[in-house]
């Protein structure tokens, strides 16, 4: 995943909703199936993909490998088929991959609370995604530290990190492996996104949470540009 350099972050909100948060430090987490619905949340905001994501081995010409080898094709495709692992050590799987055939795997998130922000403030990104307001996180490490103690009783920790954005469909052998949690298309790029994500500790379905953590405001301040 992408390192980021410790600097600011701008979390874009409606004005009502920064001048709670100022007050008193409420905040709303979402959730990333959430964010799906892009009915509810418009196209700036929603994606219905999110937390989606596909890798691909995209045979140019007639391929043959083993599928129990330690070839790189045979390790990814073990991720794709089921039951070769029941087959006697020293068995011979060829697998024949035709001309523009492809093996695909599914990736998709569990869900998860999430927080996003951006990398950079932009007055006309604020308006497209239909806020009209900006809180300033002068302080990453802290804030979030102070946002995970006040919900350790329901989440496991805490991961943050930029968003990628590249194409849903990756090579299988691409360079960068990204949690598909972490991955939008390039038409959301302009976002600038750094996203903030919590594991409930719970197996069962989530919904976003409104939260009061008021020393979580000691980190930041409503943005003046």
């Amino acid at each position: 995943m992408q390192k980021v350099e410790k600097r600011s972050l701008y979390k874009y909100m409606k004005s009502g909703h920064l001048e709670m948060f100022l007050r008193d430090g409420t905040i709303r987490l979402g959730t990333l199936y959430e964010f799906r619905d892009e009915e509810m949340h418009g196209n700036a905001v929603g994606d219905a993909g999110e937390g989606k994501n596909t890798q691909a081995l995209t045979a140019v010409d007639t391929e043959e490998f083993d599928l129990l080898s330690n070839d790189e094709r045979a390790v990814f495709a073990r991720k794709v088929f089921k039951g070769w692992d029941e087959f006697p050590d020293g068995t011979n799987l060829t697998i024949r991959m035709m001309p523009n055939s492809r093996l695909e795997l599914y990736e998709n998130s569990p869900d998860l609370y999430t927080f996003c922000s951006s990398l950079k403030f932009s007055e006309s990104d604020m308006a497209r995604m239909g806020y009209d307001s900006c809180l300033h996180i002068k302080d990453i490490d802290m804030f979030f530290y102070e946002i995970t103690k006040s919900i350790a009783s329901f989440v496991k920790g805490m991961t943050g990190n930029a968003v990628m954005y590249s194409d849903r469909v990756r090579p299988y052998d691409s360079e960068a492996e990204v949690p598909p949690a972490f991955i939008k298309p390039r038409a959301y790029e302009y976002q600038t996104e750094f996203r903030a994500v919590w594991s409930p500790s719970k197996e069962e379905e989530i919904k976003p949470v409104i939260i009061k953590c008021p020393d979580a405001r000691n980190y930041c301040e409503k943005y003046k540009g």
